[in-house]
């Protein structure tokens, strides 16, 4: 670790308080990201349904693929 090239950010000489701009910024991120998985989450949700699955294995067999 000579060099301080494989340094950590979560050692001592790196770690600091974030100033309430960052730390908002870091809040918006995480909500974009909540968002974004809650969609997500949502979408494989709906692609899971019954009518959906049933479906992708009409298609499979008539694509010679087995399900």
């Amino acid at each position: 670790m000579e060099g301080g090239a494989d340094k950590s950010p979560h050692d001592s000489e790196f770690a600091r308080a974030l100033s309430d701009d960052e730390f908002a910024a870091m809040l918006k991120k995480f909500d974009s990201v909540g968002e974004w998985m809650s969609e997500q989450v949502a979408l494989n949700c709906a692609a899971s349904t019954p009518d959906v699955l049933n479906q992708s294995r009409v298609d499979a067999a008539v694509g010679g693929i087995e399900s």
